[in-house]
């Protein structure tokens, strides 16, 4: 049995500047020995335990495998693949070889390009508009505190009344401007939901189609180069048997390609649909929100927000009623008559 010696040696202080130079190392062998020797006896019974609730080889094979040999082809048939692909995109960049061109499925593919920048710089107009309206309206509810406190604080009682005025009015004002800032919020974020999802998911298939018309052309540019060998040389029959095998792989890459480009067609056609639809309705809803803000009609303002299911923010609790608004733009002021009097009372005299 190995003795084990232990060390009655001082331990030797270590200087922490140089700790980061230490690096951890894996146990000997020696030391793994000394430690087997040393296990309890319990540690082979733990073992023995493992191993007899360990599941038997039947049923570990239960779960079908694909074969190694079927795993292999598939990889290297997804590596001639991307080769090709990769050789294509080259050739075609270069100009070497030719390209599959739908004219048709092209100017609709650029129609709705075009419709994503003209979309893309509306909606940030309108978000640029309604930032700034936001901006004006905060300004005017400041403009009609200020009346509304110097109101109190002054004297006279017409120029009093004046103040009180113009401070309902700037206030009323602002809160119909609300609406027509929550129009404009709702306009922008509905077409912001048809750019990024609906016309996103287009162009996702867009980007399918365009991989698998690579995918197609590449094919066919082989099928071509050896139809053009084996007609130079009609007793090869190694290139025979790779022409019919490169026939085979075409005819399945154009009908993928053909699936993909009905699916597309598809897909634009409702697109289309949509959003024509879609900028119709929130044309209509910014149009009577403009109209009723700056025509003081409060009715057509809270007709929209109904129409569309749009909540103020807390800034503005309740629209004003239009009687109000009739009165604040269309009032004679009281005091009109006496500044008029008082002013031409120094002339006479």
């Amino acid at each position: 049995m190995a003795e084990t010696v232990t060390s009655t040696e001082p331990a030797t202080p270590v200087d922490e500047s140089t700790m980061d130079d230490v690096e951890l190392s894996s146990p000997r062998p020696e030391d793994e020995a000394v430690a087997g020797a040393n296990a309890s006896p319990g540690g082979d019974q733990v073992s023995a335990s493992n191993a007899d609730t360990a599941l038997p080889d039947t049923e570990l094979q239960t779960r079908p495998s694909v074969p190694v040999g079927l795993r292999l082809q598939n990889f290297k048939s997804w590596g001639i693949t991307k080769v090709k692909v990769a050789r294509q995109s080259m050739n075609e960049r270069f100009g070497k070889v030719t390209r599959t061109v739908d004219v048709e499925m092209g100017e609709r593919i650029e129609s709705l390009q075009e419709a994503q920048r003209n979309y893309q710089q509306i909606v940030t107009l309108a978000k640029r508009l309604s930032v700034r309206l936001r901006s004006f309206l905060d300004t005017q509810r400041n403009l009609g505190d200020v009346f509304a406190e110097y109101g109190v604080r002054v004297q006279e009682a017409d120029l009093q009344a004046e103040f009180l005025r113009g401070s309902t009015m700037q206030r009323t004002i602002a809160r119909s401007g609300e609406a027509l800032a929550a129009s404009l919020d709702h306009f922008a974020g509905s077409i912001t939901t048809l750019l990024t999802k609906t016309m996103e998911d287009t162009f996702a298939k867009v980007r399918d189609y365009e991989a698998c018309r690579v995918q197609y052309d590449a094919y066919r540019v082989d099928l071509e180069q050896l139809q053009v060998f084996c007609d130079a040389n009609p007793g090869n029959t190694a290139k025979q048997t790779k022409l019919e095998a490169a026939h085979v792989q075409f005819e399945a890459r154009k009908a993928g390609f053909t699936v993909v480009r009905n699916e597309l067609s598809v897909k634009l056609k409702f697109l289309d649909e949509n959003k024509v639809s879609v900028m119709q309705k929130q044309l209509v809803l910014l149009h009577n929100a403009t109209t009723g803000f700056f025509s003081g009609d409060v009715e057509m303002l809270e007709r929209c927000l109904k129409a569309y299911h749009i909540r103020l923010s807390d800034l503005s609790a309740s629209l004003p009623s239009p009687t109000d608004v009739r009165t604040i733009l269309h009032e004679v002021p009281t005091g009109g008559t006496s500044s008029s009097n008082s002013s031409e009372a120094p002339t006479e005299a």
